[in-house]
């Protein structure tokens, strides 16, 4: 093929995609509910609703004066990852991921399980002084609160953990941290 041709047949294969790809963005998934496990890559305020629960202070992460250095219950300076994703999928803007702490009735539609500092294992004890649940931990209360419900099929679950067992030295063993996320 001569090098007239295949420019030609790429820009063509372009402009089909540009052309496309709005029309199946437009045809997205849109779920209904949201469940998020994981670390403090995804804590929408758990860590913060726990431990201010617990009267520490500050509370972690340090989110009010005068001590404020992280935003609104979160490890970040803004909203985390899963709340951008949870406002795409669900095509409001000011959609909300509700930490499970202060949901325990779970009746919000979109909820984190996550705790800041945790593994993928049943519960983590963290460098700051308290214990939080892994992984598998946040599973567990999640299927409890469920009960005897049925958990939804047609829910968005979002999975982000396994790097704490390695950056706190709980597992140096790949196996095990995979078997936990699995």
């Amino acid at each position: 093929m001569n090098t007239r041709l295949r420019t030609l047949l790429r820009t063509f294969s372009l402009s089909v995609c540009i052309l496309v790809l709005p029309t199946a963005w437009a045809g997205q998934i849109k779920y209904p509910s949201m469940v998020v496990f994981g670390d403090s890559l995804s804590d929408t305020g758990n860590d913060f609703a726990a431990t201010t629960a617990q009267q520490l202070t500050p509370a972690i992460p340090p989110s009010v004066s005068p001590y404020a250095t992280y935003w609104q219950g979160r490890f970040t300076n803004g909203p985390v990852a899963v709340e951008y994703l949870w406002r795409l999928v669900s095509r409001k803007n000011n959609a909300e991921v509700t930490p499970s702490v202060t949901n325990p009735a779970m009746t919000k539609p979109a909820l984190s399980f996550a705790f800041g500092g945790s593994t993928s294992g049943w519960q983590t004890p963290t460098p700051m002084g308290f214990t939080v649940p892994g992984l598998l931990g946040q599973v567990k209360q999640f299927t409890d609160a469920h009960g005897r419900k049925k958990v939804s099929d047609k829910a968005l679950y979002v999975v982000w953990s396994g790097s704490n067992d390695y950056l706190q030295q709980i597992s140096s063993n790949p196996y095990e941290v995979v078997g936990n996320v699995t």
